[in-house]
């Protein structure tokens, strides 16, 4: 098994069961027999680390220890492959294949994940499905995450099954998956057969971009960046009408418009009938020797004549009548090639014309002017080297005016705002003085963190700050840091024990450094007795029977911990496989009655009900608690372990203080009963359709 990462959003450290969401089909694989499954799992843990728990088909195929350590990881990490025969055996092309990753929590453990892709390699071809990614949003999950670029505050808990949209149809990798995970869709209709259905497909045709938004996917639009829903192309050439410039074979510009795209023989010179007497590839309209071949077409002197019929050949730029040097010319040749001077006058005989010799009175063939200024060395009364034509000179010219502080940028008011001797126009830092201090390229004066190198700039609680020298880095802002981010003083700021979310408070009720805020289980509770049961529907009603009852004690420590309904309360009940029924209670669904019993209610028929009692021989230091649950829509179908949560302070899972409690090992004599973690001679039961048990 391979190790390699990417991608982040944030995971509590609870039980994490995704289930596959696919988003490619079975594609062109047409081996035989599967060689390889690869599991794509990039994650960071923060606390103790745990264990990857891998599934093919409900089959549990192994396990590898998630990789320790509170950082970001490159992309292409955390990658596990699996090539034992006994795994691909579990493959079956011709059906739906289905796969989950399990990561149970650890001791105060934060798990950041980016995504879970797998792709089963048959042969030379793969097929890859997307369990889950950081943008569920879309129609179609694409496993692109990277671990480091998500936000800590984004917090996500996935539990599910292969059929995640509740079609009826399971999503994977094989014959018959659904083409649409995320949306519900029975009848798995695919139009274009491009994969995608059409209950979550944005366009005709392959693939799944539609960038001009016409209803036509971008791999098969004849316009792609304009819209042209009917993908109208009158002259048939490939290319819709709304983009084609020549409506004629090809797809270039008609210039001339005669008609005549790519294949114009004068593609300035309109020429429908496209003669070329010659026939040298120029049409006759635009051929200035339509009788004589010559191609490819020169005319080195300009005079658009071709050079194989020019009865003189000068090559004359300035048309003055005399040739430039360096051709092979039948005219005089030049003494001012790019200035017209027909008389060729020269004052001072230095071979340079008056009208382009930079000293007329002075012989200087050679042109040499040291100060650019115009004016030749030879006849230049004051030199001053000036690259920029500020009227300053450069500092290592031997120039006789004054130097420039910015030599090669013109700045005629040397203007200096810090004094620093470098001119403003050119200075990186022209408010600084002497220059920026920490040599990080960040001028001081917008420098978030001037003392300490920090090109970057990065300031990830966005104080104005910079990361490197921000004493309490705090992206949720409770004052206390986060321990993802440098922190150059470690005193001055208290470690977070909840990244990510705001609490001020710090509450840490099970003290294992995860704050109740994001901790999954912040303290224990005993359960005693617990029954789920699932039984169909009486004769000739349709009401739902389904019926789960917890009961079950809170110790309350240390003392200072305390057990209140105030802001509501919520209860979540888990099973080892499908069952996730959370029970929740607004503040104004709960009141705490004259004897100190806590009371909460809800439901159709206050079918919901949920009691609390502190018992006083304890001093309220041990609470009982009783949950009364009917009417409920239930799957058949349970296996240990089951897992009861309370929530409270506020009364929300993940975020409030929750309480857990879990019964792991069940015998199936009599229903399910199970044997609580601390040896009490009472049990759970979950109950199956046809149990022993009465029917409740």
């Amino acid at each position: 098994m391979a190790l390699n990462g990417r991608g982040a959003r944030f995971l509590g450290g609870a039980l994490v069961a995704l289930a596959l969401t696919s988003f490619a089909g079975v594609g062109a694989a047409r081996a035989q027999q599967p060689v390889a499954v690869t599991f794509v799992v990039p994650h960071a843990v923060c606390g103790e680390a745990s264990t990857l728990e891998f599934y093919v088909n409900e089959h549990r195929i192994g396990a590898a220890p998630m990789r320790a350590g509170c950082e970001c990881v490159s992309p292409g990490a955390d990658t596990y492959e699996f090539t034992d025969p006994e795994v691909l055996a579990l493959l079956d092309r011709s059906t739906c294949n289905t796969f989950r990753v399990d990561a149970p929590p650890g001791a105060g453990q934060q798990f950041y994940l980016g995504e879970l892709l797998v792709r089963v390699s048959w042969g030379e071809t793969s097929a890859e499905t997307c369990l889950f990614d950081q943008n569920r949003r879309r129609a179609v999950l694409v496993c692109d995450g990277d671990v480091c670029g998500a936000r800590l505050s984004d917090r996500i808990r996935t539990s599910g099954e292969p059929d995640g949209d509740g079609d009826g149809v399971t999503s994977g990798v094989g014959t018959g998956c659904d083409v649409c995970p995320l949306a519900f869709d029975p009848e798995q209709l695919d139009s274009d057969g491009d994969g995608f259905g059409d209950a979550c497909d944005v366009c005709v045709g392959p693939g799944e971009d539609d960038f001009d938004g016409d209803g036509v996917c971008t791999d098969g639009d004849s316009c792609r960046f304009f819209p042209n829903p009917g993908q109208e192309d009158a002259d048939g050439d490939g290319v819709g009408d709304p983009c084609d410039f020549c409506v004629g074979p090809g797809g270039d510009a008609d210039y001339d418009r005669d008609g005549i795209c790519s294949s114009d023989v004068c593609p300035d010179v309109a020429d429908p009938g496209q003669e070329d007497g010659d026939g040298d590839g120029i049409g006759d309209a635009c051929d200035s020797c339509p009788t004589t071949f010559d191609s490819p077409w020169r005319d080195e002197d300009g005079d658009g004549i071709a050079d194989t019929c020019d009865p003189v050949r000068c090559v004359d730029f300035d048309q003055d009548g005399f040739g430039n040097p360096g051709y092979a010319n039948e005219c005089a040749r030049d003494n001012c090639e790019d200035v017209s001077n027909p008389g060729q006058e020269d004052a001072d005989g230095d071979g340079v014309g008056d009208a382009c010799d930079n000293c007329r009175d002075a012989r200087n063939s050679a042109q040499v002017d040291s100060d650019d200024d115009g004016r030749g060395d030879a006849c230049d009364s004051v030199l001053c080297i000036d690259s920029d034509r500020d009227g300053f000179g450069d500092e290592d010219g031997g120039s006789f005016c004054p130097l420039d502080n910015c030599p090669f940028r013109r700045n005629p008011g040397q203007e200096d705002r810090d004094g620093d001797a470098i001119g403003d126009a050119c200075d990186p830092c022209p408010d600084d003085g002497t220059g920026e201090t920490d040599a990080d390229g960040v001028c001081t004066a917008i420098d978030n963190c001037p003392d300490r190198p920090n090109p970057g700039q990065e300031d990830a609680d966005g104080d104005g700050i910079g990361d490197e020298c921000d004493t309490c880095t705090d992206p949720d802002g409770d004052g206390f840091r986060t321990r993802l981010f440098p922190n150059p003083f470690p005193g001055a700021c208290p470690l977070d024990n909840c990244a990510g979310v705001a609490n001020r408070d710090q509450r840490d009720t099970d003290g294992d450094g995860l704050g109740d805020a994001c901790d999954p289980a912040d303290a224990t509770l005993d359960i005693e007795q617990a029954r789920v049961w699932a039984p169909g529907p009486r004769a000739g009603q349709r009401r739902s029977r389904g019926r789960i009852q917890v009961r079950g004690r809170v110790a309350l420590r240390p003392a200072s911990d305390a057990f209140s309904v105030g802001d509501g309360l919520a209860v979540r009940v888990r099973d080892g496989r499908a069952l996730d029924r959370t029970l929740a209670f607004s503040a104004a669904q709960c009141r705490t009655l004259a004897s100190g019993t806590m009371r909460c209610r809800g439901g159709e028929r206050r079918s919901l009900v949920v009691d609390v009692v502190p018992l006083r021989r304890t001093r309220g230091q041990e609470l009982v608690f009783n949950v009364r649950a009917k009417g409920l829509d239930l799957t058949p179908g349970f296996a240990p372990p089951l897992v009861v949560t309370l929530a409270e302070r506020p009364g929300t899972i993940l975020r409030g203080t929750d309480r857990t409690g879990v019964l792991r090992t069940c015998s199936f004599t009599g229903g399910v009963p199970c044997v609580t973690p601390y040896g009490s001679t009472r049990s759970a039961f979950l109950v199956d359709p046809g149990a022993s048990l009465a029917d409740p």
